[in-house]
């Protein structure tokens, strides 16, 4: 069964802010917020929370799978209640979705009466997605590129559903599963053929945006040269696409942007930092009921490759290197998970492979929310190294059967041993970077707990660091476990400000 550690429920305060944010759904003077419609997802196993505005002091009565909850609206003529908590729907096939249910939502005041009714509803599993292009890019977007073994505009997958503003709730099935985030459909897909439950989507991305348009202030402790750069502006995008969802009953939350920051290093780590906390506290402290917590999932990518790396510099950290080591330092913050993507790019902006991406972030979903403790979260993620002499050892995390592989296409990779371990330097403690060359030690026989990586280089006899895919695209092969998850790339330097 899975397990509801992390959930997410409205806090009165949350409530407030959704409310001043934007239009309702309205009937009469009843109104709901946007969020619900008809073909809705609910959260299983935590208090649903509805909510909206009708007449001061009228009384709200909000019926659904058999409860009935009531309350009257204040003042100002806001109200809310909350569904107690409800078992995800059962499916008797994934290519049929149970009818549903409906939620009735009814008041009243001086004997005049108003109603809206929401049908089609099911309970299930609710994933925010958020981010800028590679996030909101359609299923329907580049389709001559895509997997041609998996044709994604034919799906038919009835019982996972989306939303977009101004949209309404979708389902995923042909002639409207086009107009769904392709990330998150395919994470989406991959949670729902595990776990067998319905899956909803509520899409907040914007092609082109800042990570700092999705932060309401800017976070403490950015270095003052950030001060003098173009100024940015903060907020806006949370209170335009975030805010109106607040509240609204999720698991938790899907991340996939950094291309128009891609020129930072720390200072992105900082605002990735505060960013999370900042949702996490704005959707409140927890539902005490459930045991539910604010520190909800939030699962995001590591840029891709793009582009060409020069061959020519063993330093590397060109391109995109700083903000991919901002990235996975990002893993550090509690309850988060990165899809490493290094190995799926391309020489433009938007890689058209999208499936993997969004399956390696049901990984994660699976692993850490879902109770699958077989399925791997990641390919291998550096932790610590140790110096030997004239070698450095590299420790990973989820390193079991650590190996060097080419990756084409859409194809799994395809181990090559005898291959070498490309894009690998050393530094000297001259300050000197030299391309290097790495072995991989097997557990087995290594007297270590899981499979390391040794590193040395011609003619460096004191190393300091080691750096691995630290470049703009690194083609070739690369280090994936035997779940065929690619290593993330990094450097064990603890300072990543300089190139």
């Amino acid at each position: 069964m899975p397990r509801h550690p992390n959930t997410l429920f409205l806090s009165a305060a949350c409530l407030a802010a959704l409310l001043a944010s934007g239009p309702l759904c309205i009937a009469g003077e009843l109104q709901c917020a946007p969020v619900f419609g008809d073909h809705a997802v609910f959260q299983q196993a935590i208090a649903v929370p509805v909510w909206g505005r009708a007449r001061p002091g009228a009384r709200v009565t909000v019926q659904f799978a058999g409860q009935s909850k009531s309350t009257v609206a204040g003042n100002d003529g806001r109200w809310k209640v909350a569904l107690d908590p409800m078992a995800a729907d059962a499916l008797d096939s994934l290519r049929e979705a149970p009818k549903g249910r409906t939620l009735a939502v009814a008041s009243e005041l001086d004997g005049e009466e108003a109603r809206r009714t929401f049908s089609g509803i099911l309970v299930g599993e609710v994933w925010l997605c958020s981010g800028q292009s590679n996030m909101a890019a359609k299923v329907r977007h580049n389709h001559a590129n895509q997997d041609p073994k998996d044709n994604l505009l034919e799906s038919n997958f009835p019982a996972i559903r989306h939303i977009s503003a101004p949209d309404g709730w979708r389902m995923a099935v042909p002639g409207s599963v086009g107009e769904f985030t392709r990330v998150g459909f395919c994470f989406a897909r991959k949670v729902h053929r595990e776990l067998k439950v319905p899956v909803g989507l509520v899409n907040a991305c914007r092609g082109g945006s800042r990570i700092e348009s999705w932060m309401r202030v800017p976070p403490d402790g950015l270095p003052g040269a950030e001060a003098g750069k173009k100024k940015v502006t903060y907020g806006g995008l949370y209170r335009e696409r975030l805010a109106p969802l607040v509240g609204y009953g999720m698991r938790g939350a899907l991340w996939y942007q950094g291309e128009a920051n891609a020129s930072e290093g720390h200072t992105y780590f900082l605002k990735m930092e505060a960013m999370i906390a900042d949702w996490r506290k704005s959707w409140g402290p927890g539902d005490p009921s459930t045991g539910s917590g604010r520190d909800f999932p939030f699962y995001f990518v590591q840029l891709a490759g793009i582009g060409r790396s020069p061959d020519d510099n063993p330093a590397m950290g060109d391109g995109r290197a700083r903000i991919r080591e901002a990235q996975r330092r990002a893993l550090g913050i509690t309850n988060t998970g990165m899809a490493v993507a290094i190995d799926i790019g391309g020489e433009k902006e938007h890689p058209a492979n999208k499936v993997e991406v969004g399956e390696r972030l049901a990984h994660w979903a699976l692993h850490h929310d879902y109770g699958r403790s077989e399925i791997a979260p990641s390919g291998p993620l550096y932790t610590r190294c140790r110096i030997e002499g004239a070698t450095i050892r590299i420790f990973f995390d989820h390193a079991q059967g650590l190996m060097v592989a080419r990756k084409e296409n859409y194809a799994p990779p395809v181990p090559a041993p005898d291959a070498g371990i490309p894009w690998l330097s050393i530094q000297g403690r001259d300050g000197t970077w030299h391309w290097a060359e790495g072995r991989i030690d097997p557990a087995a026989g290594s007297g270590l707990a899981a499979d390391t990586l040794v590193v040395s280089g011609k003619g460096v006899e004191d190393p300091v660091a080691v750096r691995y895919a630290y470049t703009n695209r690194p083609v070739g092969p690369l280090l994936y476990n035997s779940g065929g998850l690619p290593a993330s790339p990094f450097t064990t330097e603890a300072s990543y400000e300089k190139p």
